[in-house]
């Protein structure tokens, strides 16, 4: 049988112990919460748009380049301009911003009907 001063000293070091181990859970708690919060702010920044009113004429009515839209140069061909089409539109396809909030959907549908409309105008004229 341990002595009071004994069980005293244990009862000391498994507090001391436990107190660690919250304070380092705590930690990857709060580590883990930074980064979620790093990676969807970074996604926001991403898709913010240049003005705060989003334009809901989008590629129709703007007299934009649809080789810029699409990020190639003016003499691709059809596979680059395919190529380029497929890889904006998995960029900035609508459910893959879903989880960071409607505003940012909304943001994210309008630029894949840019992207249609760029692809569609570059293939008619190909």
């Amino acid at each position: 049988m341990l002595s009071k001063k004994e069980q005293s000293v244990d009862i000391q070091v498994d507090t001391k112990q436990s107190h660690k181990m919250a304070l380092i859970l705590r930690f990857l708690i709060f580590f883990v919460l930074g980064l979620i919060v790093l990676r969807a702010f970074r996604s926001f920044i991403y898709l913010q748009p240049k003005s705060k009113k989003p334009n809901t004429n989008v590629g129709h009515s703007e007299k934009k380049d649809p080789y810029q839209i699409l990020e190639i140069h003016s003499k691709a061909n059809g596979t680059e301009i395919k190529r380029a089409y497929l890889r904006q539109m998995a960029k900035y396809h609508p459910d893959k911003v879903e989880h960071l909030g409607e505003e940012l959907q909304v943001l994210a549908q309008q630029k894949t009907r840019e992207i249609g409309w760029a692809y569609d105008t570059l293939t008619k004229s190909h």
